[in-house]
């Protein structure tokens, strides 16, 4: 980035860190996630998340996790994601206590794209 003069902005950081959960670096995503500034919208996080129950690692999505939920900016795609890991867990009753959050709270799903695909 030096070499043309360029300051990374969050929007890059977060790109980085889809084609690293993708590729199944997820330690290195997640180092990458957390440079982001905390105002920054909670996307870059969801697409660890999904990272991590593609690649199954529960461990990594528990961390994440933590950070996504917990946040004002937190919406229903991820919450539903996460419902969806601790389903595949069988841990059931975690699943509907964060659908019933959702539901209760009145999130709604944003309609996702990605400018990378496979």
């Amino acid at each position: 980035m030096e070499r043309w003069n360029l300051t990374p902005r969050p929007e890059h950081l977060a790109s980085m860190v889809d084609l690293l959960g993708k590729a199944g670096f997820l330690d290195e995503a997640f180092e990458l996630a957390n440079r982001l500034p905390v105002d920054h919208p909670a996307h870059a996080w969801e697409t660890l998340l999904s990272a991590c129950r593609i690649h199954g690692n529960y461990e990594l999505s528990d961390l994440v996790s933590e950070k996504t939920l917990h946040r004002q900016s937190c919406d229903a795609g991820i919450c539903m994601l996460q419902s969806n890991i601790y389903a595949a867990r069988g841990m059931w009753k975690d699943a509907a206590h964060i659908r019933e959050k959702v539901k209760q709270s009145q999130l709604t799903e944003e309609l996702g794209s990605s400018w990378i695909d496979n």
